[in-house]
């Protein structure tokens, strides 16, 4: 199985990165602040074999992120990741 984790899954270019990956056989995992929004992220999958998985998780409070990331990889294989410009700028990427 392929695995996606979005951030800013809820809205915008996040919401529709998700959208679009769980249509090419992705689980995709939503990941922001606002519950309602990513649950209506996952609201919207068409793909009926893989869900989009909302998980209320702030970005900038890292041992929050750090706890679910370890949880994920003890659960999966593989794991192909994706996430929107600012939470690389926030985790230090360039």
């Amino acid at each position: 199985m392929k695995i996606a984790l979005v951030t800013g899954g809820g809205t915008g270019i996040g919401r529709a990165a998700a959208i679009e990956l769980n249509k090419i056989d992705f689980e995709v995992y939503v990941i922001g602040r606002r519950e309602k929004e990513l649950k209506e992220t996952s609201s919207l999958r068409t793909n009926k074999n893989f869900d989009i998985v909302p998980v209320t998780v702030d970005i900038t409070k890292s041992e929050k992120l750090n706890r679910f990331l370890k949880k994920l990889k003890k659960e999966t294989v593989e794991l192909i990741c994706y996430s929107t410009m600012r939470a690389w700028a926030h985790l230090g990427y360039p």
